[in-house]
């Protein structure tokens, strides 16, 4: 997870990986994937607002959290989504 914050507050972005991928479909963390490729990943997410001139967000200096993070972020999220969708 890359920890973000917009002028709304914090804003998570979650990585996911599909299990089946052969190529890093084994990894179950982030500690796990190269160094190198956890800084392409986090390059990526520091250009990434540059994409947005109007918007103002803050990439945290450390931005990658680990799954558990992930996952403690996930749920809540998943709850927040289903208490804002109309029903009927």
């Amino acid at each position: 997870m890359s920890r973000m914050r917009d002028e709304h507050g914090p804003d998570p972005k979650v990585l996911c990986l599909p299990t089946a991928d052969p190529c890093l479909g084994h990894l179950p963390d982030i500690e796990d994937l190269e160094h190198f490729f956890r800084l392409e990943i986090e390059h990526c997410f520091r250009i990434y607002v540059d994409l947005d001139p109007g918007a103002r967000i803050d990439v945290e200096r450390r931005t990658l959290a680990d799954r558990a993070e992930a996952e403690a972020e996930i749920g809540p999220a998943r709850r927040r989504a289903r208490s804002s969708t109309p029903t009927g």
